[in-house]
């Protein structure tokens, strides 16, 4: 007997078949989605920590070049600790002073992310290595 159609089993197997895959490219988007919004949050408080760092250190430099003017001012003048609201974000300046010519400058960025906090920090050592 040559049938020249498919049975009613044949199109069934074949629509489990496209089915089971077509959930399984779904699943598949759904996680790398749901991990590049988490890489996302990740590369911004990084991005946040980092202009933190860069604030302190423009503020150092400032105060550098108003002492080459001849303003009686000190090198570390200005380096502010406090936090900045940054919706979603939190950034947190801590500045330690750990010797005369030195202050590490930690800049923490807490964030919320499915429930779950999280954090970053980035620090740094500013000199004052226009008098050492």
């Amino acid at each position: 007997m040559n049938q020249r159609g498919f049975t009613l089993i044949e199109v069934l197997t074949a629509l489990f078949v496209l089915t089971v895959g077509l959930v399984g490219v779904a699943a598949l988007l759904s996680r790398t989605a749901s991990f590049t919004s988490g890489a996302n949050a990740t590369l911004t408080a990084s991005f946040l920590g980092q202009e933190g760092l860069e604030i302190a250190r423009n503020t150092r430099d400032s105060n550098f070049l108003k002492i080459r003017k001849g303003e009686n001012i000190q090198w570390d003048n200005g380096l502010a600790q406090g936090e900045q609201p940054l919706a979603p974000f939190q950034r947190n300046i801590i500045v330690t002073q750990l010797s005369p010519g030195i202050v590490e400058v930690s800049a923490k960025v807490t964030w919320t992310e499915k429930g779950a906090q999280k954090s970053l920090t980035a620090s740094t050592y500013l000199t004052n290595w226009l008098n050492p």
